[in-house]
């Protein structure tokens, strides 16, 4: 295993530990819990030849192996949407997989693919 695999493997067990929590990864009535580690995307958007910034409002990071919807390993799809539980199970923020100017709505973190941001913009 090299040194970026072992990385990432720490990343994707402490991370959501340290700065993150569980998400609810939904695809229709299909389900599943998944602890992810909380990001941002900023996206250069270019528009009648005006380029703006724009970001995610809410990026999950989770250990793609897990992101398992009927059986298989789900690819994140616009559309699909992830509820961030909180810890005291108050108004849990609900988010839309999607990102501007038609970019992906995710990106691996690393080569291998191990790890994945899925970018969320939010509904509630």
């Amino acid at each position: 295993m090299t040194l970026l695999e072992r990385g990432m493997s720490m990343l994707g067990r402490l991370g959501p530990k340290a700065a993150g929590g569980w998400i609810i990864y939904r695809r229709g009535a299909a389900q599943v819990w998944v602890e992810a580690t909380w990001g941002r995307t900023e996206f250069q958007v270019e528009t009648n030849g005006d380029v703006r910034i724009q970001h995610s409002d809410r990026d999950a990071i989770v250990a793609w192996d897990l992101l398992i919807i009927d059986g298989i390993r789900a690819i994140p799809q616009r559309g699909d949407q992830f509820t961030v539980v909180l810890e005291d199970h108050g108004d849990n923020e609900v988010f839309e997989v999607l990102a501007p100017g038609g970019s992906e709505p995710w990106a691996k973190c690393d080569p291998e693919g191990r790890m994945i941001r899925i970018h969320g913009k939010k509904l509630q």
